[in-house]
This record gives structure tokens, sequence and C-alpha cells, in this order.
């Protein structure tokens, strides 16, 4: 059974994409379950996802989030280059606030971080553009 502050607690739901140029779109998401989704454009290939994390592995996804300062982004991350390049996003529900955060072309170390540690809990590999990671 669970207790009323258990009920209480704001449920965390991530979502993390990437779109655009030679990139084939794909959206894994975690809910507020820990079931894990995938969707992608490419046919071809078959995601298998891990199929659930456990409140621990959600609580401290959240906990890095925090820690990166994910909620203090910019909600757009961008860098100079051809309209249609990669677009990776990643979004962060707690309760009833969202939080999403762009990035086209630019490199940024705590989103890049995070993006990278949510796909891995998901077991789904992604990559990230190549080029200097900012010292933020």
């Amino acid at each position: 059974a669970a207790t009323a502050s258990a009920a209480a607690r704001p449920v965390p739901v991530f979502v993390v994409s990437q779109q655009g140029s030679r990139t084939s779109p794909m959206v894994v998401t975690i809910d507020g379950t820990g079931a894990i989704a995938v969707t992608s454009g490419k046919p071809a290939h078959t995601w298998r996802p891990r199929s659930h994390l456990s409140q621990d592995a959600r609580d401290g996804l959240m906990m890095l989030a925090q820690a990166e300062g994910f909620f203090t982004l910019p909600s757009t991350i961008t860098a100079a280059g051809p309209a249609n390049s990669p677009t990776r996003s990643i979004s962060i529900r707690s309760g009833t606030k969202v939080t999403r955060v762009t990035v086209r072309l630019a490199r940024n170390r705590a989103f890049d971080q995070l993006y990278a540690v949510l796909l891995a809990a998901a077991d789904v590999v992604g990559g990230a553009p190549p080029g200097q990671l900012e010292s933020n």
C-alpha cells in the first residue's frame, strides 16, 4: 500500500529526443511508472530498451538533472549552422511543471551529460554532435 507522502510526491517523466539532418528521429520516454518506450523514424532498427526503471533510478536521474543545473539552462541552446541540423532535446516533468531544453549544433556539458545518462539508463544508444564542450 502506498503511503500518503509517496502518493503526494511529484512523479518525474523524462523525454529525450533527436531529429533532423541525416539523424533518424527518435523519442525515448520514461514515464512515471518507470516504463520506457522508444519510437524511431528508422524502421530498419528495432530498439530494445530496458523495460522499466526503478523509483530509485528515476529519483537518481532527477537528482542528476538538478545537480547539472538542467532547470536553469536556457530553453534553446544553438550554434550557427544549417537550419536542418540535428536537434536534441530533453523534457522533464515534475508534478505539473515541465522543463524542456533543446540543443542544435551546440555542445553544453550539463545537457550532454544528462542526455547521455538518460539514454544509457533506458539502454538506448544515441549520439552527440562532434566538437568541443562548453565549460558550463
